[in-house]
């Protein structure tokens, strides 16, 4: 990333300082999100551009520029204003009506009339619902001109929306939007000169077909403390922002409540043995360090303790794949907060460091869906400790820490410095899983041809 001043200016600012002419702000304005939704003319769109590359920002697809700061993710989304196909005089008055954004001295908001044009066609390009941000677009224009409605309307034909602005306003008055109307408006927006009346509502029903997308696991891995689940949330914030549906799940070796069921009996069994001859506990001991009658037993037979572990691997196997296969099957990046790294590191921590336990491992991640990609933050025992230090002490996070340097290369887990700042750390993890995700939409495409 630049260590030009301008990554400390927000994006808005970069933008209004690199153009001479107006530049539509189409979504929300600077001041209430953290994305950027931009109209440029072409004759702007190189400047802008330029300032974003300067600015720190990268290209993801669909127009999406990002970077990560202290706020988190931004992005800015960009539009040809050419490229909407509007009449040059419907164009030339989107402008000429704009209304300037306060502070700014090139960025321009539409007026209420053509808000609500954009509105419609926003609404209509998805599934016609009408949520909390759209509604309160809607009235601050009402708001601003009651007489909206009907110069949008004067306008809509040449825009070419019409029905969609039916859709907009019955889903102000809260009525259904069905799925004849949502064709209606996609047709009429898909209508030109030349092509017959059957194709742009054929097109048009098409469009509503569910797209099949695919789905995919990314792992975040490391020590307690390392920073998994804030990067986690990072992760699946900019990947949203940027287009991409994602969902967080966490897993844990010992965590599922089946495991929990399987030993349910076999406690109470010890728990009797137990009674009749309690265990001598050194006075120099701590009674949380005493092993239970199950884990006595476990340590006792090497035999018990494989058979104790390959019953808990086959149990978080199965749970990774039920935690995460209607999101990937739904076309979901699912971020996940541990995975077949950790449980391999934990299998060894619990049951016995000399041991590889690979047939178990293998078990793991024969049951887990495999990931895009597996990110380890590496951080020493020492800061782990004084992150987070209510569940292991520095002893214990040292053995984990040797484990994780012996277990990562077999998993093929990019290793990243936990230690570095949240901001440099998350753009870092978001770069790497576009890479990979645009890498795998490349590959579809040519797999097609």
């Amino acid at each position: 990333m630049s260590q030009d001043s301008d990554v400390l200016q927000p994006a808005a600012d970069v933008i209004d300082r690199a153009v001479v002419s107006p530049v539509m702000v189409y979504g929300s304005l600077p001041q209430l999100g953290t994305d950027l939704d931009l109209l440029v003319r072409s004759d702007e769109l190189l400047p802008v551009i330029g300032a974003l590359k300067q600015a720190g920002f990268s290209e993801a697809s669909g127009g999406r520029w990002w970077r990560s700061s202290a706020l988190g993710i931004e992005v800015v989304e960009l539009r040809s204003a050419e490229a909407w196909g509007l009449p040059p005089q419907e164009l030339a008055d989107l402008f000429a009506k704009a209304v300037a954004v306060e502070r700014y001295a090139h960025l321009v908001r539409p007026s209420s009339a053509h808000t609500l044009l954009l509105l419609a066609r926003r609404l209509t390009h998805g599934d016609g619902t009408l949520d909390e941000r759209r509604r309160a677009r809607l009235e601050r224009a009402l708001a601003e001109d009651p007489a909206a409605w009907p110069s949008a309307e004067a306008r809509a034909r040449a825009w070419r929306s019409l029905a969609a602005l039916r859709v907009l306003r019955a889903a102000s008055m809260g009525k259904p939007v069905g799925t004849r109307q949502l064709v209606d408006a996609r047709a009429e927006r898909y209508s030109g000169a030349g092509l017959s009346r059957r194709f742009p509502r054929a097109r048009a029903w098409r469009s509503l077909l569910p797209r099949r997308q695919r789905g995919g696991v990314i792992a975040i891995c490391g020590l307690d403390g390392a920073g998994k689940s804030s990067q986690a949330a990072a992760l699946v914030a900019g990947l949203e922002l940027l287009g991409q549906p994602s969902v967080s799940r966490w897993t844990r070796l010992s965590a599922d409540p089946s495991l929990d069921a399987v030993a349910r009996p076999v406690k109470r069994l010890l728990r009797a043995v137990r009674r009749r001859s309690p265990p001598r506990i050194s006075g120099d001991v701590h009674p949380s360090r005493v092993a239970s009658p199950e884990q006595r037993l476990r340590q006792a037979s090497p035999v018990l303790t494989w058979a104790w572990a390959t019953l808990v691997a086959g149990l978080n196997g199965l749970a990774q794949r039920r935690s995460t296969r209607s999101d990937v099957a739904s076309g979901r990046v699912v971020v996940c907060d541990r995975w077949t790294l950790d449980s391999a590191v934990h299998l060894r921590y619990r049951y016995g460091e000399e041991r590889r336990f690979t047939i178990q491992v293998r078990l793991i991640r024969a049951l887990s869906p495999r990931p895009l990609t597996t990110f380890l933050l590496d951080i020493p025992a020492e800061t782990a400790y004084r992150r987070k230090d209510d569940h292991y002490d520095v002893s214990q996070l040292r053995r984990q820490e040797r484990l994780y340097n012996q277990e990562h290369g077999s998993h093929g887990a990019i290793v990243l410095d936990g230690t570095r700042p949240a901001p440099d750390l998350s753009a870092e993890i978001v770069r790497a899983t576009l890479d990979i995700l645009q890498g795998r939409r490349r590959r579809r495409r040519v797999g097609r041809r």
